[in-house]
This record gives structure tokens, C-alpha cells and sequence, in this order.
């Protein structure tokens, strides 16, 4: 008898762990699974599309600052500003890298497209590279800030093939890869740097919105 109630109580014990792990999910399991799989944006976000229409739309805003009456900053779409300003680095990733997209969330710029994998090197690939081929969704996600008179930053925090997020000492081999300015002391190794347009002195990213600030003649 002593042995059923034993066991019962054994069972219900194992229910009551089964029931908190599944309502604690939400806690432990990004930290057992954020090693390998990437960050996904908020769900509210929408990704658009980088095109050379967009490089235009940019350019046009950043010319109301030779105006002697013009604004002192514009507010443009990221994923235009990708297009004028990161437009070479993602030449680099190939002529023909499809469906390039970008989103901000918060003070974070996203970045995607289809790349041809070999594209990124076997030597930030690492094991990855044994099994995975073709063309791949590639997202990169970082932050922009500026680092020096007329020089900027795409500092990259994260970077995924497919769903899976290469190791962190992997992203410098791949920036410079597709980094097409020159980098100086000021640029980090996990980072494309690019020149400011010019007239514009600075640039901030924050609760999704992307400004442009005019520099002194």
C-alpha cells in the first residue's frame, strides 16, 4: 500500500515540474536555444525593400540642408538610408543577392537578403560552412553610430544564416569581407564603416525612427 502512495505521490511530484517548465518556457528557453538560433524582430515589425528608388528619396531630403532656410534634420527610412550608404557593402555579398530588406526596432537596424553562401568565407563559416550551401537568408543585425568627422558605423551584434546565428568571433571575418571602406582605428573589426553623406554631420537611431542631422558648411 505503502509503495502506491509512494508512487502517486512520485507522479504528481513529476506533473507539478512538467506544468512550472512549461509555464516558465518563456524564461528558459531563449537561454538555452539564443547560443544557436537567431534573435527574431518584434512581430509589428515590417521589413522593406532596398532599392535604388529609395538612395533618390534619401537624397532629396539630405538636399534641403543646402537651403539657407532648410532644417537642421531630416527623418528618413532606414532602409532607404541602407541604400545610399551601404549600398557597396552589399555589392560585396554578390551582384545578384536577392530581396535585399531592412526593419528598425528600437535602436536597431536589420538587415536581409538571399546570399550565395560561399559568399560569406569558409573561414567565418567554420563547421557551418561543411553544411550549408546555395543561397541563404542572411540577417544581419546591429546599430548605427557615428565615429569620426564625416565617418560612421554599422556595428553588427548578430549575424544568421538561415535560423542559425554564426559565433560571435566569426562576424569580424565576414565584415571584413564586405567592408568596403577603408578601416580605420576608429571603425570596430565587427563593423562597416562608410562615409556620411555629405552636409550631414550625424545620425541617430532610436524607437524605430532614423535621423539625419546637418552638419556645418
Amino acid at each position: 500500500m505503502f509503495g502506491c502512495i509512494g508512487k502517486l505521490v512520485t507522479l504528481v511530484v513529476f506533473a507539478v515540474l512538467i506544468g512550472a517548465g512549461w509555464l516558465t518556457r518563456g524564461w528558459w528557453l531563449p537561454k538555452v536555444r539564443g547560443t544557436v538560433v537567431a534573435t527574431a524582430p518584434a512581430a509589428d515589425s515590417s521589413w522593406t525593400p532596398i532599392d535604388a528608388a529609395g538612395a533618390v528619396r534619401v537624397s532629396t531630403a539630405i538636399a534641403a540642408f543646402s537651403r539657407a532656410s532648410g532644417p537642421a534634420f531630416v527623418d528618413v527610412a532606414p532602409a532607404d538610408f541602407v541604400a545610399l550608404a551601404l549600398e557597396p557593402a552589399l555589392k560585396v555579398l554578390g551582384t545578384n543577392a536577392g530581396h535585399p530588406e531592412a526593419l528598425a526596432h528600437g535602436d536597431e537596424l536589420y538587415i536581409r537578403a538571399q546570399v550565395a553562401v560561399g559568399e560569406l568565407g569558409a573561414d567565418a563559416l567554420g563547421p557551418l560552412n561543411r553544411v550549408l550551401s546555395g543561397r541563404q537568408q542572411v540577417t544581419i543585425r546591429g546599430t548605427l553610430e557615428p565615429v569620426s568627422a564625416g565617418m560612421a558605423q554599422y556595428r553588427v551584434s548578430e549575424l544568421a544564416v538561415g535560423e542559425l546565428k554564426l559565433p560571435t568571433a566569426a562576424i569580424p571575418k565576414v565584415m571584413g569581407r564586405i567592408a568596403t571602406a577603408a578601416r580605420g582605428d576608429s571603425v570596430a573589426r565587427n563593423a562597416i564603416g562608410f562615409a556620411l553623406p555629405p552636409r550631414v554631420a550625424d545620425l541617430r537611431l532610436a524607437r524605430g525612427r532614423l535621423t539625419l542631422y546637418k552638419g556645418a558648411k
